[in-house]
């Protein structure tokens, strides 16, 4: 369990897309374990809290998107948080998730650590202008062999039941 000097530590994950911003987040979520929030637009929510639940086991817990939700959960933590953001500023979308959580933080200067962009993408378009991507994250899972999937498992979330799609998973 990580500390920080007023108690655990943990992360707050927002999340209002798919499964290329997972391996952003992944890292911090397996070290020191976390909320994540799911956008009721998203549509892919249903499939996106049955992985994160099924990934990091009882380190994370899946909740539908909602500030009640979000303001009762952080004043009932027993420590700090870390809000990680994976939507570009470079959108508008993106800087009023930003201003929402950054409000929060005033809010809640004793409960929230930091508001923190780990990366909008894992496509390599730019469209961030790289300034999101804060963390060297894209392949240290990989590399440290501490992936919780491979690629057999991506395609019985995405391929079931055509095994015929190729997929590749470097």
């Amino acid at each position: 369990e990580k500390m920080t000097d007023s108690g655990k530590l943990t992360c707050y994950v927002p999340v209002h897309s798919n499964f290329s911003q997972f391996e952003h987040t992944a890292p911090f979520l397996s070290s020191i374990g976390g909320k994540v929030f799911l956008y009721e637009f998203n549509t892919d929510s249903k499939k996106m809290g049955e992985y994160y639940k099924k990934i990091f086991k009882n380190k994370v817990e899946v909740y539908k998107f909602n500030i009640e939700i979000i303001t009762n959960l952080l004043s009932s933590e027993p420590g700090r948080v870390i809000i990680l953001l994976t939507s570009s500023s470079n959108y508008g979308f993106g800087r009023a998730q930003a201003n929402l959580f950054q409000k929060l933080k005033e809010i809640y200067p004793s409960k929230i650590a930091d508001v923190f962009h780990v990366g909008h993408c894992m496509y390599g378009c730019d469209s961030c202008g790289i300034r999101e991507h804060a963390v060297p994250i894209f392949f240290t899972r990989y590399f440290n062999k501490t992936m919780a999937y491979d690629s057999s498992s991506i395609r019985s979330v995405f391929c079931s039941p055509s095994p015929f799609l190729n997929i590749l998973i470097c």
